[in-house]
C-alpha cells in the first residue's frame, strides 16, 4: 500500500511540475525584439524635421532654441541651429541598430506601461572593450516596434536619455522628444 502511495504521490508530482512550464508566461527573446524594431526603422530612408531642443540640466539657463535635423540612412544625423552647438556631436542616438554595432549582449528585462502603450524594456551591452557605448536600456513598444525611451551610458560622452512620443504619420516618425537630459539631474 505505502509503494502505491508514493508512486502516485511521484506521479502526481512529475504530472504538475511538467505542465507548470506552460503556465508560466514566456519572456521575449531580447534579439527578435531588438530585431524587429531595427527592421521596423529601416522603413525610413532619409527625413528632414524642424525641432526645438530645450535643454534640461540643473546647472545650466539654456533658452529653448529652433533647429532643423537631417537623417539618412543608417545612422547620420546633421542638426542645424543659429545659436546652439551640440557637443559631442556623436553622443545621442535615435536609432537601434545604433545600439548594435558589433557583437552585443541583450537582456530582457521586463514590460512595462509607458504613455498608454505596453512597451518591452532591453538592455544592451556591447561586448567588446573599445566600445563607445557602456549600457543602453531601450524600451521599445510590443505593437509598432518604434523606440519610446533610451537611456544610454557612454565612455567620453556621460549618460543621456530621449524619450520619444509619436503620432499617427506613415512611419512613425517622433513627433516630440520631451525630454533629452542626463539621467542626474533632478
Amino acid at each position: 500500500m505505502a509503494t502505491r502511495f508514493t508512486l502516485l504521490t511521484w506521479a502526481i508530482v512529475l504530472g504538475w511540475c511538467l505542465s507548470a512550464g506552460s503556465l508560466r508566461a514566456q519572456t521575449p527573446d531580447p534579439y527578435a525584439v531588438l530585431e524587429r524594431a531595427k527592421a521596423r526603422q529601416a522603413l525610413v530612408q532619409d527625413f528632414y524635421a524642424e525641432v526645438a531642443i530645450a535643454v534640461d540640466v540643473d546647472f545650466l539657463r539654456v533658452p529653448v532654441k529652433r533647429a532643423e535635423v537631417f537623417y539618412q540612412q543608417p545612422d547620420t544625423w546633421h542638426f542645424k541651429a543659429k545659436g546652439f552647438l551640440m557637443i559631442p556631436k556623436k553622443s545621442v542616438k535615435f536609432a537601434v541598430a545604433a545600439y548594435l554595432e558589433g557583437a552585443v549582449s541583450a537582456f530582457y528585462v521586463t514590460s512595462v506601461v509607458m504613455d498608454q502603450t505596453l512597451v518591452d524594456v532591453v538592455k544592451v551591452l556591447p561586448l567588446a572593450a573599445d566600445n563607445e557605448l557602456v549600457l543602453a536600456t531601450l524600451w521599445i513598444d510590443r505593437t509598432t516596434a518604434v523606440l519610446r525611451h533610451v537611456e544610454a551610458h557612454t565612455r567620453s560622452a556621460g549618460s543621456y536619455q530621449v524619450h520619444f512620443v509619436y503620432a499617427n504619420a506613415p512611419f512613425d516618425l517622433p513627433v516630440q522628444t520631451p525630454s533629452l537630459r542626463s539621467p542626474h539631474s533632478p
